[in-house]
């Protein structure tokens, strides 16, 4: 590491991506420079990552609202959560719109014919339940052999 930065010198953290150290974040400089890739530990102090990460949680948890009740689902040793989806209250499911891992556990977010709810259910679930769903969304990401 040949510099360590000062909060200071950072107007703002813009974007953050994965790297072989970790992740690097995408600063935008006070002195009007250029933003520039670092990683974390180019700094003396990470408040300001800290504070980055919790904008991407808030914002993720507004995209998400149900994000936060199934993360402490799938945390729960004791199970007392349990994960059911719309189609068990008779939702006709539409399509997979997304694919989430948390914990090691991975789900799919699945919208509904004429509601605009979506939840999340266990990926092995709508693959068992939902297969041509689960085809099609992998398909459409080029995830899938033909």
């Amino acid at each position: 590491m040949s510099h360590v930065w000062s909060d200071s010198d950072v107007h703002k953290v813009l974007k953050m991506r994965p790297c072989r150290q970790g992740y690097e974040y995408l600063i935008g400089w006070k002195n009007g420079e250029r933003p520039t890739w670092e990683l974390r530990d180019s700094f003396s102090k990470s408040t300001i990552f800290d504070k980055f990460d919790e904008e991407i949680r808030r914002k993720a948890a507004k995209q998400f609202p149900l994000f936060t009740y199934h993360q402490r689902a799938i945390r729960d040793p004791s199970n007392s959560f349990s994960i059911t989806g719309l189609y068990e209250q008779g939702y006709k499911p539409k399509e997979i719109t997304g694919c989430i891992e948390v914990y090691g556990k991975r789900f799919a977010l699945m919208s509904y014919v004429d509601t605009e709810k979506q939840d999340f259910i266990r990926w092995s679930t709508a693959e068992d339940l939902f297969p041509e769903l689960t085809s099609d969304f992998l398909e459409k990401r080029g995830l899938k052999e033909r």
